[in-house]
């Protein structure tokens, strides 16, 4: 595992409880099944697309904006993103999946990728908490949708409520031990021949952690970008920006007054 060095200066003390985005990134997927989205040009452009959205989102101070790839070498990575210059911005390069994740599924090489990725020394010393979203998309209510979340000690994900056997993996939040206590639980439980998504082991996650173990996101994100499952283009409709829009502006108006970074 190779990833950019920052110097010391702008590492935080040891037991700092830091907020930590997790990017995960498959640039040029090779033998995964279940993936419509191959096109590695286009893919780089999402991620590269997204990385800067995530930057420029000043309403979540991230400590840390961890880009985690699997099908990259080190040196291919860091040329790829070598124009971003922001600091806290770390590249990983984790190393392919093995073969037996591969036959697992897309869920089974995500959940690999997760794990090696916990085990970076940034994430480790930071002790903090991690939220964690498929590298390619942006989730433009991030703020909203996570408020006041990052303090907590439990896993937290968006759990439809008529569908406690799924919970959505394109983004959750957890400590980073707990992180990655889930990603290796994740690793060896994901089978997609068999049924066994990373969605339906993400909800059993409420059963092993016990009551008060998770937590609910505040609301539904909403994602922007392009699924790699599908093809499909996520994207708000009409109607729901128009109905959100009020409540949008409102929340806006808090955090230029201030209030609303003191809630969140």
């Amino acid at each position: 595992m190779r990833r950019h060095r920052i110097h010391s200066s702008q590492c935080y003390p040891p037991g700092r409880r830091g907020v930590i985005l997790l990017l995960t990134a498959t640039v040029r997927p090779q033998g995964v099944p279940g993936l419509t989205l191959l096109d590695a040009e286009l893919r780089l452009q999402q991620y590269r697309d997204s990385l800067r959205f995530w930057a420029g989102l000043r309403s979540s101070k991230f400590d840390r904006i961890i880009l985690a790839e699997n099908s990259l070498s080190y040196e291919e990575l860091s040329s790829l993103f070598s124009d971003f210059n922001d600091a806290r911005i770390l590249l990983v390069s984790v190393g392919p999946p093995s073969a037996d994740a591969v036959s697992r599924g897309k869920g089974a090489c995500e959940a690999d990728l997760i794990a090696k990725a916990m085990r970076s020394p940034e994430l480790i010393e930071l002790q903090g908490f991690v939220w964690k979203c498929t590298g390619r998309l942006r989730v433009t209510n991030f703020a909203t949708t996570t408020c006041r979340l990052s303090q907590g000690r439990v896993m937290t994900y968006d759990i439809p409520r008529d569908q406690s056997n799924w919970a959505d993996s394109r983004l959750f939040g957890a400590p980073v031990d707990v992180m990655t206590h889930f990603a290796d639980l994740a690793v060896v439980s994901v089978n997609e021949e068999q049924g066994t998504d990373l969605e339906s082991v993400l909800a059993k996650w409420a059963g092993i952690a016990g009551p008060g173990g998770t937590a609910n996101l505040r609301c539904k994100p909403r994602f922007s970008g392009q699924s790699g499952t599908t093809g499909t283009l996520y994207a708000a409709s009409r109607r729901d920006r128009w109905l959100r829009q009020p409540a949008e502006i409102a929340y806006r108006a808090l955090v230029r007054t201030g209030i609303g970074r003191r809630l969140c």
